[in-house]
């Protein structure tokens, strides 16, 4: 068949053209109010591997992630982890080092790591002189080889796997690797093209490309997740999805809890410098001697206190987990609770019985944490304007070790041995599991939050507001 020849400009001029319907004007105009109003589309975001897994947190973590507004066409050479957006339909996270190009649905990318996200629509095509990646809508990553450097430890990490693992010539001939997160990717270089999906890694080399068993857990995962949502998937690939899901929210737990404790070190950090003094590194109810003469300044009364749990409170697997402990622990700690409560129950009882009244079974059935309250609230109504805020001080100051401790003859206020009891009650728990693990992890253990106690705050309702 031969090949047609173009038509002449005259030949074009001369053609006539075919008037629109009558109502053809009408219809155009009723479209646009409906598609400015339509809403833009929000990219929601996958965490899809570990080497991506802090980026959904890095946003609101100070990870020095810039943000750059939605254009068309723009340029960026990313000297720190920054999202950009490419036009309506395309968001890319560059990893340090990357430098990449884009301008209607096309993406140069000259070099480092880039992972893409890609909504459904026409045809979007990422290029570089070691591969060109053809999606139509899909999550992926372009790596081009060489570009590795330390702010990449997930590129470091697949080359440093590969030679201890003995991996020379085709697998460290790679020019570029492309890992598939969702949906599929058409991958050519060297005049040679192969199709890849989820889970999927396609690499390019000098003689063409090649499909690679993927080194990226996130494309692993996401082919796992992709399967078990198909109509006909097995139980079994709904078990491996129900598993994977766990193992994603255990991740992002301890990336949650890594950012907490970097955000808890850079605030200290901030009041040391702001105010010259170091951070306070202990619990709030880990008092010294310092904090309780603070205390007392201010007529305040503070502690934390272990329950009161009738038999003595025992941790859990869960509980145990988070302390650290081994199950054979909970007897342990089970017994140091039984003879605390012992101990702080044998000082406040008659406390209870003297100063409200009540028999032997009635304060058995109050406990301790009632009996204190009802016994300052009671006492505090006998005293004069300023005695029971003066009562709070020398709480404050016999804590501190600035005055020494009442005698039966000094005839102590009942709610000053009630707040001195209450206050040494965490440190009798404390002595308590020093028998068993010895005085420093004694002390963790006592202030851990994992451990059943409460904490409570008095203050002196005659002193200044």
């Amino acid at each position: 068949m031969s090949e047609q020849e173009p038509l002449s400009p005259d030949a074009l001029a001369a053609w006539a053209a075919a008037e629109p319907p009558e109502d053809f004007a009408t219809r155009v105009l009723a479209a646009l109010p409906a598609e400015r109003a339509r809403p833009a589309r929000v990219l929601a975001w996958r965490a899809p591997s570990a080497a991506f897994g802090a980026l959904a947190l890095a946003a609101g973590a100070m990870l020095a992630l810039r943000t750059y507004d939605e254009s068309s066409s723009g340029a960026l050479v990313a000297s720190a982890r920054t999202e950009v957006k490419l036009g309506r339909r395309g968001v890319a996270v560059a990893e340090a080092g990357a430098e990449i190009s884009w301008t209607n649905g096309h993406v140069s990318q000259k070099s480092g790591k880039v992972l893409y996200r890609v909504e459904p629509g026409a045809e979007f095509v990422v290029s570089s002189p070691e591969a060109e990646v053809h999606v139509l809508g899909t999550v992926f990553a372009v790596s081009i080889a060489g570009a590795a450097s330390e702010e990449d430890p997930a590129m470091n990490a697949i080359n440093k796997k590969s030679v201890v693992a003995g991996i020379s010539g085709a697998a460290l001939a790679a020019l570029a690797t492309v890992a598939v997160y969702e949906g599929r990717v058409r991958v050519a270089h060297a005049g040679q093209h192969i199709e890849a999906g989820a889970g999927e890694s396609v690499q390019t080399t000098r003689d063409g490309v090649r499909l690679a068993e993927s080194d990226d857990d996130g494309a692993k995962a996401a082919a796992t997740l992709t399967a078990a949502q198909s109509k006909t998937a097995t139980a079994a690939q709904v078990a491996a999805a129900v598993q994977t899901y766990k193992e994603q929210l255990e991740a992002l737990e301890s990336q949650r809890k890594s950012l907490s404790d970097a955000l808890k070190a850079s605030e200290d950090k901030l009041a040391e410098a702001e105010t010259g003094k170091p951070a306070r590194t202990r619990p709030e109810f880990d008092l010294d001697a310092d904090d309780w003469r603070a205390l007392a300044k201010e007529g305040t009364v503070k502690y934390r206190t272990p329950c009161a749990t009738p038999g003595g409170w025992r941790p859990d697997a869960e509980h145990l987990n988070k302390l650290g402990l081994a199950p054979s622990d909970a007897d342990t700690i089970q017994d140091a609770y039984k003879r605390t409560q012992e101990s702080v129950w044998a000082t406040l009882k008659p406390l209870c019985m003297r100063s409200i009244g009540l028999s032997s079974e009635m304060a058995d059935r109050i406990g301790s944490q009632n009996c204190v309250h009802l016994v300052t609230d009671i006492e505090a109504a006998k005293l004069k304007e300023g005695e029971a805020e003066k009562g709070m001080r020398l709480v404050g100051e016999i804590m501190a070790g600035d005055k020494p401790e009442p005698t039966a003859a000094d005839k102590p206020n009942p709610a000053t041995t009630a707040f001195l009891t209450m206050a040494r009650a965490n440190k009798v728990l404390e002595g308590e599991l020093a028998k068993s693990y010895g005085p420093e992890e004694a002390h963790r253990l006592a202030f851990d939050s994992a451990m059943c106690g409460g904490q409570s705050t008095f203050k002196s309702r005659q002193s200044k507001k």
